[in-house]
């Protein structure tokens, strides 16, 4: 029986939400939180300050404000040139009495209308700015503007969103276009407002963010880009219409060693190459090992980096993360762990693959963490007659419970039994 089990932070699968637990399929909770806010500067001229520069604006003209005592509105030359939106009390002023940076801002067609007048609404985090126009043309120039000049274009304008194909705790996954190049990608929606009261949720998502846009390996997920609004934020990652390694497991039940050969050496070189760059995943499981292949069982790619941490080379993180079932000897006796820890849930992957069954299963949670302190890896089941001793004595390598005694992923990827899957890919020990 697979029975993975959840400890404490622990992500849902592929894309990072969950589409729910089923027979057979673990439950998850998303840990997800917004990237910060940009720093937002905004600066009222005083005579004698620099001018506006003359050169070409993004956009220029009439825009009317609503006086605050008054209630009548105000005219105002305005401007937007490069990350800045200059106010002039005129058209031949030359120093303005307002400059905003845009950057951080969320821009929209407002809905404080009033008879003869379009509103444009500019939002960012602390403040909330409205300004007019005489038509609805008109506001639409202006708001795509705004947005181009603040970086804050809505993905509305290059992705058709559609119909959602997985759920979380703080995020939806939506199957989505690319309209210019009619490209199938999906997307992860994250609604800020579910998160604000959770610093971890949000430090996640952050350190998520980060992980996906320095990493660049054949078998990590690629994040194509990133869309924010005032309200939701939008990670734009690989279409993966294969599903997971998990669902492959259920469908198959074992895979043939030189399947698991390929699958174990291009997850160890994926890894391998995330420790060199500082970053543990932390969560490593057959759920988010996404499938590129429908018909090629070796196509591996690791996703979601929800749970994953920048450590030092010799740093020991303290908080216990991850599924229970995947997770190394020193997570759960709380003494403090390395990067080492990914290693051993490839082991207990490893293990999965070629016996259709998890080396600590138990019928509760107690008794899984019993057994991964304590016992030791069987091979006992008739399965393992047909695994060679060399797959054998690795995964005894990959799950040796002293974190100091255990093999890096490095001298593993350098293991005799990989020499087959080097000599294919021209890859040298």
């Amino acid at each position: 029986m697979i029975n993975n089990n959840v400890v404490m932070n622990n992500h849902p699968n592929n894309y990072g939400a969950s589409a729910g637990a089923g027979p057979g399929t673990p439950s998850h909770r998303q840990h997800l939180a917004p990237r910060p806010h940009f720093h937002m500067e905004e600066h009222k001229g005083e005579e004698g300050e620099g001018e506006a520069a003359e050169s070409s604006f993004a956009k220029q003209g009439w825009l009317f404000k609503l006086g605050a005592k008054t209630g009548r509105f105000r005219r105002r030359w305005c401007k937007v040139q490069d990350n800045f939106f200059y106010e002039f009390k005129n058209a031949n002023a030359k120093v303005p009495s307002r400059v905003v940076f845009l950057e951080g801002y969320f821009f929209a067609e407002g809905k404080i209308n009033k008879p003869g007048y379009y509103a444009i609404e500019m939002a960012r985090k602390d403040a909330m700015r409205w300004y007019f126009v005489k038509s609805d043309k008109e506001r639409k120039e202006w708001v795509s503007a705004l947005q181009t000049a603040g970086k804050s274009v809505p993905i509305e304008r290059y992705y058709d969103i559609g119909s959602a194909i997985g759920k979380g705790r703080f995020s939806t996954v939506y199957s989505a276009r690319h309209i210019p190049s009619k490209t199938v990608v999906a997307v992860k929606v994250i609604e800020k407002k579910r998160m604000r009261a959770n610093e971890r949720e949000r430090e996640a998502l952050r350190t998520e963010i980060a992980v996906l846009r320095l990493v660049r390996h054949p078998n990590i997920i690629h994040m194509r880009e990133i869309f924010e609004s005032s309200k939701t934020i939008y990670i734009v990652m690989e279409w993966m219409k294969a599903g997971d390694l998990f669902e492959r497991i259920i469908s198959r039940k074992v895979l043939p060693e030189f399947t698991v050969k390929s699958i174990i050496f291009q997850l160890l070189s994926a890894v391998s190459y995330l420790h060199r760059r500082g970053i543990a995943h932390r969560d490593l499981k057959p759920e988010n090992v996404l499938c590129t292949s429908i018909d090629d069982d070796t196509k591996v790619i690791i996703a979601d980096f929800g749970l994953s941490k920048f450590a030092r080379p010799t740093e020991m993180m303290k908080m216990p993360c991850g599924t229970l079932a995947y997770v190394a000897p020193e997570v759960l006796s709380h003494k403090g762990y390395s990067k080492g820890v990914d290693v051993w849930s490839l082991g207990v992957i490893f293990y999965l693959l070629l016996r259709g069954g998890l080396p600590f299963d138990g019928k509760s949670k107690a008794d899984v963490v019993h057994r991964t302190l304590t016992a030791q890896v069987s091979f006992r089941h008739p399965r393992w007659k047909y695994v060679s001793p060399m797959a054998c004595n690795l995964i005894l390598k990959l799950l040796v419970k002293d974190p100091k005694s255990r093999i890096s992923v490095d001298d593993a990827l350098k293991d005799k039994w990989f020499d087959s899957v080097r000599s294919r890919l021209g890859v040298h020990r």
